[in-house]
């Protein structure tokens, strides 16, 4: 599963779609709106086989590394 964090650009998460590649977004349809950083972590934690993306820089941080998740 792919999952979008909440601040990339809805354009970018229909052309996604449009291709038919299934995908959620934080605050959309997945989590909530506002999440932090953490309780995004805590959040994909609790799935398997999720590649995530962001355009937070600061989220590679190793005191957010998960190893089951892709980083993208």
């Amino acid at each position: 599963m792919i999952v979008l964090d909440e601040n990339i650009l809805d354009g970018q998460r229909l052309l996604l779609q449009a291709f038919r590649v299934a995908t959620r977004q934080i605050g959309t349809d997945f989590g909530r709106k506002g999440m932090k950083d953490d309780e995004i972590v805590v959040l994909l934690r609790e799935r398997r086989n999720i590649t995530f993306f962001t355009r937070d820089t600061g989220f590679y941080l190793p005191r957010l590394s998960i190893d089951a998740i892709a980083w993208c």
